[in-house]
Order: structure tokens, then sequence, then C-alpha cells
């Protein structure tokens, strides 16, 4: 429905620019009034088109427009206000239809290389969303791991509660833990999420195995430890 009113309104400012030109077209060459007409129509379609196109698309985490929207912005009003003053000096300097062109492909010009830039500054938006992503992964999957496991230790009666609180300590010092993508810290976060499935398996007897999980647990809060002590 907006981009219904939006066209709308492109077609009728669009219809209104002709109209406006056509009425004073005396004071015009006809190649300068097919120029200027030309010129003004593409300036009504960019910022029509920006209209239309949302400002950050949620749909898509990495929200490369966020880091193209102040660019687009800075590249539309500045395009837009010289070349408007190229159709104005050429029509009260009687500046020659040659300099006009010139002008505005110069803009035209300047313009796509703001369209480059923005661009450029989407994808390094992209690149440190995907960097950030990646350092939060490993400490997402040991968090979603410990949170299964504190849930079947829970539901044992049989293992100590001092085993349960000291995994549940480890639990909410994850919490604390910088993400890091560096193989150092993959490898620990390996083995913890290793040591952590290990457990799972011993406590479907906790009273037999008591002893190998008491030691897994000293192993991941050592492996606590040195993960947290890496950083990037």
């Amino acid at each position: 429905m907006k981009n219904t009113f939006v066209t709308l309104a492109m077609l009728l400012t669009m219809g209104v620019v002709v109209a406006l030109f056509l009425y004073f077209r005396e004071y015009f060459e006809v190649k300068v009034l097919v120029l200027d007409i030309v010129v003004s129509l593409l300036l009504v379609l960019q910022s029509g088109f920006f209209i239309c196109s949302p400002l950050v698309d949620t749909s898509k985490q990495p929200h490369r427009e966020v880091g193209m929207l102040g660019l687009n912005i800075m590249t539309m009003s500045f395009i837009t206000v010289l070349s408007v003053a190229v159709i104005f000096a050429g029509l009260f300097f009687n500046i020659s239809f040659t300099l006009q062109l010139l002008a505005q492909l110069l803009l035209l010009a300047f313009y796509f290389f703001g369209l480059y830039t923005s661009l450029l500054a989407g994808d390094k938006v992209a690149e440190v969303y995907v960097k950030e992503q990646q350092k939060k992964a490993g400490k997402i999957m040991l968090t979603q791991q410990l949170d299964d496991f504190l849930f079947d230790v829970e539901s044992s009666a049989d293992l100590s509660p001092s085993l349960q609180a000291r995994i549940k300590e480890v639990k909410t010092a994850m919490r604390y833990i910088t993400p890091s993508n560096s193989p150092d810290a993959y490898e620990l976060e390996q083995k913890m999420s290793q040591t952590i499935s290990d457990m799972r398996v011993q406590l479907r007897d906790p009273e037999l195995n008591q002893k190998a999980i008491e030691t897994n647990v000293e192993l991941l809060e050592r492996l606590y430890v040195r993960r947290n002590n890496l950083r990037d």
C-alpha cells in the first residue's frame, strides 16, 4: 500500500515537473529544455526509489543498509541540490547547453561514485556482523549445551549438590566470556563441548559415574579459566 501511494505521488510530481517546464518553455532552448526535464525526472525517480525501499531490512540480519543509509542520503542530497543549481544557473546566467550537459554528467558520475562507496560501507557492516556472529557461535553453543545438561542434572537426584552448584557456577560464568574466533579459542570451546557431552553420557548412571563426573567438572572449570583469559 505504501509503495502504491509513493508511485502515485511520483507520477503526479513528474507530471507537474514536465508541465512546469513546458509552461516556461519560451525561456529555454529546446535541447536545454529536454536536458532539464530528463534531469528533473531522474531526481524525482531517485527520491521515489529511496522512499520505496526499506531503510533497514529487518529480515536480513547483517543490516547492510545501516552502513549504506548515511552515504545514500548525503549523496542524494548533494546531487539533487547541485543538479537543481545547474538548471537555475543555466536559466539565469544563460549558460550554454554543452556546459550544462557536462555539469550534469559530472554530477551523475559523482552519484555513481557515491553509490559505489555506500555499497562498500554496506559490505563492511555485513562483514563485521559475520565476524561477530562467528565469535559468538562457540559461546552460544556452550551455553545451550550447559542449559541442556543442567536440565538433566536437576532431574537427577543422585548427583551431589556440591557438583550441581559448581556446574551452575560455570554456566553463570559463561556469560562473561569474551567472544573470539581465534584458533585457540575454538580449540578450547571444542574441548569444553566434548567434556559436557561426556558428562551427559555419564549422568545416565550418576551413582556409578560420580567420580568421573567430578573429574570432568574440574576439567571444565580449568578449560573455562583458560578460555576466559583469551582475547582476540
